[in-house]
Order: structure tokens, then sequence, then C-alpha cells
């Protein structure tokens, strides 16, 4: 199961085409959260496990990138989310352009690794902090593809024992 958190308004169209394109494996369950939500703070779930990819859309396209990135409650709502799924493999897939120091995220990325859930993470721009066990940086929204790409490629072996 795949949860992919997007806090990048620019970013979202590659996070629903990401999520169209894991709904395509076979095996494969994702759903799409955002942040920040509406309310400028918290996460909104834009697309759950069955929720369509047009549908999913209307839920992000309105929303401009504002404030602080409240990637702490992303990663506990992920958690949440993936902890109730019968899925074998589990991962967050994050896109952002937070800059993140050292200490609470890494400490959280380290409690969902060690609970067997997976964090990948693309951070967008020069400042941005990737964390998780597989992290790619793209310099500009047009490099986002490119890095999407390579952590997918670094995820291919838990995709293959998912879509098993």
């Amino acid at each position: 199961a795949y949860e992919i958190s997007d806090s990048d308004w620019s970013s979202d169209v590659c996070s629903s085409d990401l999520l169209e394109a894991l709904r395509a494996v076979t095996g494969v369950k994702a759903s799409l959260t955002i942040f920040p939500g509406p309310d400028r703070r918290s996460v909104t779930c834009a697309a759950d496990f069955n929720t369509p990819v047009s549908r999913a859309l209307k839920h992000v396209d309105f929303l401009p990138g504002f404030g602080a990135t409240p990637i702490l409650q992303a990663l506990f709502h992920s958690a949440i989310v993936l902890d109730q799924r019968p899925e074998p493999a589990k991962i967050v897939f994050v896109i952002t352009d937070g800059w993140f120091p050292k200490g609470p995220v890494d400490n959280l990325v380290k409690a969902l690794e060690d609970r067997g859930i997976a964090v990948a993470m693309v951070g967008i721009g020069r400042h941005s902090t990737p964390k998780g066990s597989i992290i790619a940086k793209a310099e500009k929204i047009a490099d986002l593809p490119r890095a999407v790409a390579k952590v997918l490629s670094g995820l291919a072996g838990k995709l293959r024992g998912i879509a098993a």
C-alpha cells in the first residue's frame, strides 16, 4: 500500500500522475494526502484507496502553496492509514519543498521504518531536506519527474514484492 503525500501546489499534477501510475501496477493500492490542507495546517485526504484520480484532482487543483510544511502530521497520518492496511509492503512517498532540521522528523521516519513502513521522499528546491530510506532532490519543478523516477527505481524491489 502506498500513501502519497504532497506539500507543494505545483507538484499536484505529478502527485496525481504518480497515483495513477502506481494504481496501474497489479496488486498496488495507493492513496493521496495533501498538506498543508485547506485550513493551512493539517493534512487532507485527497484520494483514499478507492477514489478515482479524476476526483482527487478536484481536491488538489484549487490549493495554493503556503506556509510551513506539517511533515510530522503528514507522516503520522500516513502511519495510521497504512497501519490499518492488509498489504505486506507499505510505503509513504512524500513530495515536498520543506526544510526539516535534524531530530523529530528523523526520529519519526525511523519509527515508521522500524514498523515496516518505508519512507521515500523527493525534495523540491535547493533548500529542501528530504528524509527517508530512499530520497532524491529536484532543484526545480521541471526536474521533478526525473527525481520521482529515481525514487521509484530505488523502490523497485518493494514494488516487485507488492505486485508478486
